[in-house]
């Protein structure tokens, strides 16, 4: 199985951030292709898909004899928040807890949607390979390359039915309707991004 990670990893007990879409399924099963000591971290969103996603975690972790660990989320109290600024804060503060490095499994696609997602908002900003115990090591891959990994060594994977939904969240509407124009644009913007990684990729070096 052949996935090129922006670094190496060194330490061999880690956390995958697991939610059973096919990014954390391909990295999970990269890890313990090359005898990584995983276990699962699952945070548990107020959504609707969020049993199955759950349902679809236990069984893969039994399935391999990993262990499991499982947080939810707080209810939404801060107006001042949305939803997604929630979760992502509350997801970042479990991860936090368990005190050992957290691979996540952002990708270019996810890098690309985000600088274009915080450029709305006034500056396009670089999604970070590390902060605090959290880290991207398929930041650099775009999603159709672990797509073609998962089908290639038939994998199964949980698709939550919402990243199809371009009025779910403002994420969606920019991976299905602003993404798809600025590439019309500059059909070079992946690259553009993928430059940006790694120029501040050197620069923390």
């Amino acid at each position: 199985m052949k996935l090129n990670l922006v670094r190496h990893i060194s330490e061999k007990r880690l956390a995958v951030a697991f939610s059973g879409g096919v990014d954390s399924v391909v990295l999970a099963e990269y890890l313990m292709s090359k005898q990584y000591d995983i276990v699962l971290a699952h945070f548990i969103h107020d959504s609707p898909i969020a049993e199955d996603e759950l349902a679809f975690t236990l069984n893969y972790a039994k399935d391999r004899g990993l262990e499991v660990e499982i947080d939810i989320a707080p209810g939404h109290k801060n107006t001042k928040q949305s939803t997604e600024e929630h979760w992502r804060n509350a997801r970042y503060e479990f991860f936090k807890k368990l005190e050992m490095p957290v691979a996540m499994g952002h990708h270019l696609d996810d890098a690309v949607e985000w600088y274009l997602f915080t450029a709305l908002h006034g500056e396009g900003r670089i999604m970070e390979y590390a902060h605090t115990n959290v880290f991207r090591p398929m930041l650099l891959t775009p999603k159709q390359k672990i797509i073609e990994i998962a089908e290639q060594n038939g994998f199964n994977w949980f698709e939550d039915p919402t990243n199809s939904d371009a009025s779910f969240a403002a994420r969606n509407r920019v991976r299905h309707r602003i993404l798809p124009e600025a590439l019309k644009i500059n059909p070079g913007l992946y690259s553009v991004v993928k430059k940006k990684i790694l120029a501040k990729l050197a620069i923390n070096n």
